[in-house]
Parts: structure tokens; sequence; C-alpha cells
């Protein structure tokens, strides 16, 4: 599974993997796609979940092959520009 950002609520994709050759416009590799890529945080991949943290501190998760959102929650008031981090079963916001 391949995440792909674009940056400044841009279109962010998560394409399969296994593709081989020129893949770009193959739907087909697709697995969906939404309008949520942050301007610099990066999404963070666990088990089947994609969560993105926006920079005004809302982390939102989705299901990795289907796109289907689980949840959205405000975790902070400030700017957020770090990536969240996971380890020992928790995802890390700094």
């Amino acid at each position: 599974m391949i995440l792909v950002p674009s940056g400044k609520n841009g279109n962010f994709q998560v394409l399969r993997g296994d593709g081989q050759g020129q893949i770009t416009g193959d739907p087909q590799f697709r697995l969906w796609s939404d309008y949520v890529s942050p301007v610099r945080p990066s999404a963070l991949l666990v088990d089947s979940l994609v969560y993105i943290c926006s920079e005004e501190g809302v982390l939102r998760c989705w299901d990795a092959k289907t796109g289907k959102e689980h949840y959205r929650r405000a975790v902070h008031r400030h700017k957020h520009f770090a990536s969240p981090v996971y380890a020992d079963g928790k995802i890390y916001l700094t």
C-alpha cells in the first residue's frame, strides 16, 4: 500500500503496491482518494488504518483499503506541523 499526499488540502491517494511499469492514472491501482492532504505532516499507516492530523489539530482516521472515515477529532488548538508517530500501541502528536 502506498500513501500519496499532494499538500495543501490536495488530493490524498491510497494506491495498491503491486503495480508494475507505468500505473499513473490507472484506476485499478487507486484504492481511494480524498481532498485531505495536509501541508506538512505526513500520513501514518497503522495496521489497516490511515491517520492524518491537519495543521489545525484535527486528527482523522480512515480504513486504509476502503477509505471509509472512522472518526475525526480535534486534538489541540495550536498549529500542528509534525508528522504523527506510532510506538508502544499509541499515536503521538507533537
